[in-house]
């Protein structure tokens, strides 16, 4: 969904300012903000906290002082806004709903991707949500690329297919072979990786294995993609043992919500 359709879909049932507003007899029609990050925050969900706060005053007027993807510091002005008083407190808790979750999910994935220049760190997880394609961006703000979201794009085996096949492998090898696309397997059990030595190599993703069993796999295995909810720690630990490729999960569900203020002057 569009940053416009989202902000017109939360806005639906709102044309004017609540009641209690317009009966206020405001000293001032028109003001002057500060939108401040009460921590450090990586910044993302410019275009559709724009729309938000314009819906009900095309003219309230924006100016960013950082860009997307940027970090802001602690209390630093992250941009200047001034408009029609009584429309932008009508509309502001929304703008910062959403610049709050989008920064806080370009934040936490950004936390991932310092952990190391030599890895390839990535979002496994399809939100069907609204927000999808904007959490989407937010991850690549953070230099987090989401990955896997167009599933005509690729073909996708699931280590549980076996037990419902008897030719599972061999039709996972030919179309492997023929498709013309990407073939992943997602092998969730050291058990099954042992078990199937024809299976094993790059296409092979291993989903949810704890710590302790990539402890024990063989050297020789840790260039394999590893997908699942590691947090910072566990990727610390991976590291050490050799592994370079992170898929997370989680990271725009879990993501804790950027701190925001929008501050009258």
């Amino acid at each position: 969904m569009t940053p416009q359709n989202l902000v017109e879909k939360y806005f639906k049932d709102l044309t004017d300012p609540p009641l209690l507003l317009q009966k206020i007899e405001w000293t001032k029609k028109y003001a002057r903000f500060a939108l401040i990050s009460q921590e450090d925050i990586i910044l993302s969900g410019q275009e559709i906290f724009e729309r938000s706060l314009r819906f009900l005053d095309i003219d309230t007027k924006i100016t960013w002082h950082i860009q997307s993807g940027d970090l802001a510091l602690k209390n630093q002005v992250i941009a200047s806004i001034s408009g029609q008083l009584i429309s932008i407190l009508t509309v502001q808790d929304i703008a910062l709903h959403f610049l709050a979750h989008l920064s806080g999910v370009a934040t936490l994935a950004r936390c991932y991707s310092n952990l190391s220049n030599n890895c390839t760190f990535q979002s496994h997880q399809i939100n069907y949500s609204d927000m999808n394609e904007l959490e989407n961006k937010a991850l690549q703000d953070g230099q987090v690329n989401p990955v896997r979201q167009n599933q005509q794009n690729f073909f996708y085996f699931l280590e549980a297919h076996q037990s419902m096949s008897k030719n599972f492998n061999e039709l996972f090898i030919e179309t492997k072979n023929n498709s013309g696309k990407p073939v992943f397997l997602e092998v969730q059990t050291p058990e099954f990786f042992q078990a199937n030595p024809e299976l094993q190599g790059n296409h092979c993703i291993l989903s949810g294995w704890t710590i302790e069993q990539l402890t024990q796999l063989d050297p020789a295995h840790r260039q394999l993609e590893i997908c699942g909810y590691y947090s910072l720690e566990d990727i610390m630990e991976l590291l050490k043992l050799g592994f370079t490729r992170f898929s997370i999960h989680g990271l725009k569900t879990s993501a804790p919500t950027a701190s925001l203020q929008l501050v009258m002057e």
